[in-house]
């Protein structure tokens, strides 16, 4: 096992989050956006995921609870009679996208029975027909086979910041009617940054778990369940104090929240191991 302090590697002593530019916590969000997803079924929102793509194919990786809750009308039937529909969010205006829940089909590493030790986590593998085009010129896939291994390396959170995006449940708010729509679901993503407090392998996974940051949503991290854990490089001028921004890294999925006395105090996610190696030879066999 191998535990990282918050501030370590390229960080000078006392460097904070809150020591950053803003135009540079707008760079994250923006690369976090891009490549990420608000998941629902039907009208019902049930978490958060991140596009990814490998070989010829794509689809949204996320937690293996997003697809299978414990609350049975939420959880994603993917067979031939479903007459369920899986919405995802593609802009950042009022739209509606929605593939029918048939044509997709999820690949998991474990069985629908959850603990902190997962494993949880999947992929909802989407069509390459026609119909998923428009995804493609809206948004961002993370190619797990491009350069792969260099990725898996360096995705590592033992230096630099860690971000885990999402959209808190807590913080849905219903308004309209707005353009064509009568009533819009505002589902605002937040990118939450601090450090990787541990990063561990156990039973052949990896682990990601980050403490709380600051200023988190008064109702938790519920709805941030299955989005992606991102690691920022930050290369800091220990003169100046100046951050260069060299982009994000996909580093986790988040699926589990660390509580003391009520309060969140960690959230855990599968780590770049599982991501790079354990889920993409699974892909390859199965999708």
């Amino acid at each position: 096992m191998s535990n990282y302090p918050q501030n370590s590697g390229e960080l000078p002593a006392g460097f904070h989050v809150r020591d950053l530019p803003q135009s540079y916590t707008d760079e994250i969000l923006r690369d976090c956006v891009r490549f990420s997803t608000a998941l629902a079924v039907d009208d019902a929102f049930v978490g958060s995921g991140t596009f990814v793509s490998w070989d010829d194919k794509i689809g949204i990786m996320t937690a293996q609870h997003v697809t299978h809750p414990e609350k049975r009308s939420l959880r994603m039937d993917f067979g031939p009679a479903s007459s369920q529909k899986l919405r995802i969010s593609i802009e950042e205006r009022p739209h509606l996208y929605e593939i029918e829940m048939k044509l997709l089909h999820r690949v998991v590493l474990g069985r629908d029975i959850f603990t902190e030790m997962g494993p949880d986590i999947a992929v909802i593998v989407l069509p390459t027909a026609p119909s998923t085009h428009i995804i493609r010129a809206k948004k961002s896939f993370v190619s797990l086979t491009h350069d792969t291994s260099r990725k898996a390396a360096s995705a590592v959170p033992d230096t630099g910041y860690l971000v885990f995006f999402g959209h808190p449940g807590s913080e849905v708010e219903v308004v309209g009617p707005a353009g064509q729509f009568n009533q819009v679901d505002l589902l605002h993503g937040y990118s939450f940054m601090g450090g990787a407090d541990k990063y561990f392998e156990d039973q052949g996974l990896d682990y990601i778990v980050a403490k709380t940051p600051e200023g988190i949503p008064e109702g938790g991290f519920g709805g941030c369940s299955g989005g992606g854990m991102w690691k920022v490089p930050l290369k800091i001028d220990r003169c100046t104090r100046k951050p260069t921004y060299e982009g994000t890294i996909f580093a986790g999925v988040s699926f589990w929240e660390h509580k003391e006395k009520g309060e969140v105090v960690a959230v855990r996610g599968h780590g770049p191991k599982t991501i790079y190696s354990n889920m993409l030879e699974k892909l390859q066999n199965i999708a």
